[in-house]
């Protein structure tokens, strides 16, 4: 019987330590975009057009959207995230995914707040959303 108990214990301290895949708060300032895009999986990303770039897009999936800034001292893109497992990123507005914003490839931070702070209008030259 004390086994039992034991065991249950440690079965529901381990469940609780499972991983959520979709979470940004595990998100690191600095991450490359490749190690985001191989932590959500790759399946799960789809870039946008870079300003002056032949390629116009790579499609891996439909549960991002994004957007690609020039603003003359770095390309700045951003990643929506849709959060909802249920969803796709074509069944969300804009409003209701988690922008995660990288800078040269790099994640520079994310949320809704940050990415108000980045990007201001007047640095919008080149806007691709999908």
């Amino acid at each position: 019987m004390v086994r039992m108990i034991i065991f249950i214990a440690c079965v529901l301290t381990f469940c609780g330590c499972s991983l959520d895949k979709n979470r940004p708060v595990r998100f690191s300032v600095g991450m490359s975009k490749r190690a985001v895009v191989d932590m959500v999986g790759k399946d799960k990303i789809r870039t946008g057009y870079t300003w002056g770039a032949d390629d116009v897009s790579q499609g891996y999936g439909d549960r991002y959207k994004s957007e690609v800034f020039d603003n003359h001292d770095a390309e700045l893109e951003v990643l929506y995230f849709c959060a909802n497992p249920d969803k796709t990123a074509s069944e969300m507005s804009e409003s209701e995914m988690i922008p995660l914003i990288f800078k040269d490839g790099f994640l520079a931070g994310w949320g809704r707040d940050y990415y108000e702070k980045s990007i201001p209008d007047d640095k919008m030259l080149n806007k691709f959303l999908k």
